[in-house]
């Protein structure tokens, strides 16, 4: 899937699928720049702040966030 990701992701192995919508929800993304990507294995979780999608990526075993 090709879309602008954060840096910041958190690994699966620390987080669980609610821990990581909470951080998404904490953290100040507008401090970020997104970056394109093209990343695969991704499934949906939620959309957090508005526009804030979180992914897991079962590929690498991390949840990401992409601008909506």
């Amino acid at each position: 899937m090709k879309a602008l990701f954060f840096s910041p992701n958190l690994g699966g192995y620390e987080f669980t699928k609610k821990q990581a919508i909470e951080w998404g929800l904490g953290y100040s993304f507008c401090d970020e720049e997104a970056e394109e990507q093209d990343i695969s294995n991704l499934s949906y979780i939620d959309t957090v702040q508005g526009d804030i999608d979180v992914y897991y990526c079962y590929g690498t075993d991390t949840y990401l966030f992409a601008q909506s």
